[in-house]
């Protein structure tokens, strides 16, 4: 017996490294391009970088977003077991372990997940029936795509092995523990799941088990206090909300958490009749009562996504539990414990109607009862099949439209660590961009590079408006979360964009060429701010405000906008450009119209055509408009592409639509702009309220800028500077809590520049100035989290003694 379930395992861990292997060809690899690797690969990077930088928990992130808290970036998981396992492993590609690390921890997840079962005493052939519907479920899809939706599984299993076999309490605190660490965002729903799973097993005095269980769950929270504090505080201080409580439906009869959806459980029509099925089983029926409330009550959803918004995700944790009650039922069908009736005909007619896949529902309906048939009349063979068909095709139809990253493309964004010409530049007073893949690449991070991108779920809220509402970034993405850089000549050169890194033949206004090869070339600017400097060229903070957003892209280019001057007088250099356009080289598919002021556009698929301008633009040229009456805006988004640069709208559907309907673009160019070459997308829309608006190039030497001298330290910047006059001391790092500033040894307030940095008044004269970060609540959680530890050591240390008193006595 032993032999064969240890043959059982082997298969079972084999066909688990083996499925996510075949799910991607050879010429990609194992994860998505957006998530996968611009998300959970790049951003785990950039934390390894910090952490060699810092020590083993930093506190900044430096290299993405201008500088941020690190703990805007903890919804990834700072502490998860893959990025400490890399830490020990600094010449290993970070996409080499986090893939390594998910197949394995998914193969394990399959073994734990058998072994559970077999503690349910299922048979062999169900048991591993149920293990191979876990595997192709949505737990196949998200191991490539959204990894921090599954990575907590193993621990989970584990969690519920430990409540199936009364083992030590202590263990499921560390099991519940590494959950938290792994993906906090999943704690909630995995604590619900564990908590009805003890009910399930023990109904004796519920609340109490309820509390005790509780009890140990809440010491595991607090065991994470030092990670899980400064990360609510930062989620608190940037939070958004997508849903609204009064919008959410009351009851969702479609089951859609459980039934096919990748980003739900991704389960069949098999596992949702079973729970209706267990309504008849004594002992399954509470349980069962519980989960189908729970998945057809909306406004639970909401709860379990910490009131955000309603997403089938929270119910992936439950996986296990509707497969466990699945299996369960299945062998009392076979026993002839459980029977059906005529009239239950009537629940599969409920789901079909509510679905949003009447079809596809009633095919796998039909095919679920024609498993119970073979299970009842003891059909085992057929009925492995039938199950097994439905799991194939709702996996292979998940799995089939993702959009795995080629390794072509990986290898160029994991290129820039080892180019030579790029460690020649001086990237620590100035930053870099990549404009290669303007969504693909926003969390590159290599050593030493400081970029004002990011795509972070825990957004800087600050730098977000700043970085899109006061600068007129163009948005290419469905969302507004992804700060995308598009080159933007003023957003450069307050940012200290010294350097941009592409390989089109464009060059902006500014930018010459510093390197080139075949395949690449770097541009540099001297003419952009350093990311600290001095200045006495001062704007005050009210007259600003009053500008248009024009104007103000054109103060921010002249001034220091501060609080802290009297000098109120700004002069206008904005010159209004008319529309009066030429158009050429005109797609046949692309239909353009103007008529009173507004372009009407008819395209029948992807179209381009070329626009002269009226008049040639020697400086900066901010074009903007407005787009309404979008044709196919319920079914795709639309976008305009100028000179490359990408303004997008999200379609109607999207799950964080970025409503982005008034379009604007900065352009420039080395020499000046005489055409325009637009890329349209497909529909029928118009440009109404069309504006362009051309700016003047300052040089940076009008700012009379003194030079902030930097020296290596653990600070986020430390150096000297000599003011030539009374003014300010600005920096190009978001504003946000938990920044001090030092200037001559004695702490300074700190004063907000340009309305989102840190900045601060500094005097005539000679001046050492340190800025440090500490994101708030990291001290008070590390000293509860450190309370906790020593109790958890003396909880451990009483158990063990009283284990070897009993162990005494009994002998």
């Amino acid at each position: 017996m032993k032999k064969r379930q240890l043959f059982i395992y082997i298969c079972i861990f084999t066909i688990g490294v083996c499925i996510p292997i075949v799910l991607h060809d050879a010429s990609t690899l194992f994860g998505s391009t957006t998530d996968y690797v611009n998300q959970h690969i790049q951003i785990a990077k950039a934390i390894r970088q910090a952490v060699y930088q810092q020590g083993f928990f930093p506190n900044f992130m430096e290299s993405l977003g201008a500088g941020q808290n690190i703990y805007n970036f903890a919804y990834y998981g700072l502490f998860r077991l893959d990025i400490l396992i890399s830490l020990l492993l600094p010449n290993v590609d970070m996409y080499t372990i986090i893939s390594t690390y998910m197949i394995c921890m998914y193969a394990i997840s399959l073994c734990l997940f058998y072994k559970l079962l077999k503690e349910h005493q299922l048979t062999d052939s169900i048991a591993c029936i149920m293990v191979l519907l876990f595997a192709l479920s949505s737990y196949s899809f998200q191991i490539h795509r959204q990894i921090l939706f599954v990575n907590y599984l193993p621990f989970l299993l584990l969690s519920m092995l430990v409540i199936k076999k009364e083992k030590s309490q202590l263990w499921l605190v560390l099991l519940f523990t590494c959950i938290i660490l792994h993906s906090f965002f999943f704690s909630l729903s995995c604590a619900v799941v564990l908590a009805i799973y003890k009910l399930y097993l023990n109904h004796d005095k519920p609340i109490k088990q309820l509390f005790i269980l509780g009890l140990y769950i809440g010491f595991a929270y607090l065991l994470c206090s030092f990670y899980l504090l400064p990360t609510g505080l930062a989620i608190l201080t940037n939070s958004r909300s997508d849903a609204v409580v009064a919008s959410i439906a009351p009851i969702d009869l479609s089951f859609s958490t459980i039934l096919y959806d990748k980003y739900g459980m991704g389960l069949t029509f098999i596992s949702l009749f079973s729970l209706f099925l267990a309504l008849r089983s004594k002992q399954l029926r509470i349980l069962a009562i519980v989960l189908l409330i729970l998945f057809s009550i909306p406004i639970c959803s909401y709860i379990l996504n910490f009131a955000l918004y309603v997403r089938p995700k929270a119910f992936i944790p439950f996986i296990p539990l509707v497969l466990l009650v699945t299996g369960l039922v299945i062998q009392q069908i076979s026993k002839h414990e459980i029977s059906w009736k005529a009239y239950d005909v009537l629940f599969i007619i409920l789901v079909i109607v509510a679905s949003k896949s009447p079809t596809l529902v009633a095919m796998d309906a039909l095919l679920t009862i024609s498993i119970l048939l073979c299970i009842y009349y003891q059909k085992q063979a057929l009925f492995a099949n039938a199950a097994l068909l439905a799991a194939i095709i709702t996996c292979q139809v998940n799995n089939q439209y993702e959009t795995y990253e080629k390794k072509a493309n990986y290898q160029k964004l994991t290129s820039l660590k080892n180019n030579s010409d790029i460690h020649a530049l001086d990237l620590e007073n100035y930053r870099f961009e990549d404009l290669r893949f303007v969504s693909t690449s926003v969390n590159t991070a290599s050593p030493k590079l400081k970029r004002t991108s990011m795509y972070t779920s825990i957004n800087n809220s600050a730098y977000n408006t700043f970085f899109y509402d006061v600068m007129m970034q163009a948005i290419p993405s469905k969302n507004r979360v992804i700060t995308s850089y598009q080159h933007n000549p003023v957003f450069a050169k307050l940012m200290g964009i010294r350097y941009l890194y592409t390989t089109k033949k464009y060059v902006p206004i500014g930018y010459e060429v510093y390197a080139e090869t075949k395949d690449y070339k770097i541009l540099e600017n001297k003419e952009v701010r350093p990311i600290a400097y001095g200045t006495s060229k001062l704007l005050h903070t009210d007259v600003f405000e009053k500008l248009s957003a024009v104007e103000k892209l054109q103060a921010l280019q002249s001034y220091l906008i501060t609080d802290n001057t009297s000098n109120q007088a700004y002069e206008n250099k904005v010159q209004s450009v008319a529309f009066q356009p030429t158009f050429t080289k005109q797609s046949t598919s692309l239909q353009l119209e103007m008529k009173n002021d507004t372009l009407f556009v008819q395209a029948k698929r992807k179209a381009s055509v070329d626009l002269t301008l009226k008049q040639d633009i020697k400086g900066i040229l901010v074009i903007e408009f407005d787009v309404e009456d979008i044709s196919n805006l319920a079914k795709q988004d639309m976008y305009i592409d100028i000179q490359g640069v990408r303004n997008k709208l999200s379609s109607l559907h999207a799950a964080y639509p970025n409503h982005n309907t008034h379009f604007t673009y900065t352009l420039s160019d080395a020499k000046e702009l005489k055409k325009l070459h637009l890329t349209f997308s497909e529909g029928n829309y118009k440009l109404t309220n069309i504006q362009l608006h051309q700016l003047e190039d300052v040089s940076i030497d009008q700012l009379h800028l003194d030079t902030f001298t930097q020296i290596e330290s653990d600070a986020v910047l430390e150096g000297t500077i000599t003011m030539q006059e009374d003014g300010m001391f600005a920096t190009s790092l978001p504003m946000q809590d938990g920044f001090q500033l030092y200037v001559d040894g004695k702490k300074q307030a700190i004063e907000t520049v340009n309305t989102t940095f840190v900045g601060t008044k500094l005097s005539k004269g000679s001046h050492t100035v340190k800025v440090i970060y500490t994101p708030p609540g990291k001290p008070l959680g590390f000293l509860i989290s450190g309370c906790m530890f020593i109790i958890l050591c003396l909880k451990g240390v009483w158990e063990r003694r009283t284990y070897v008193q009993h162990r005494q006595t009994t002998h």
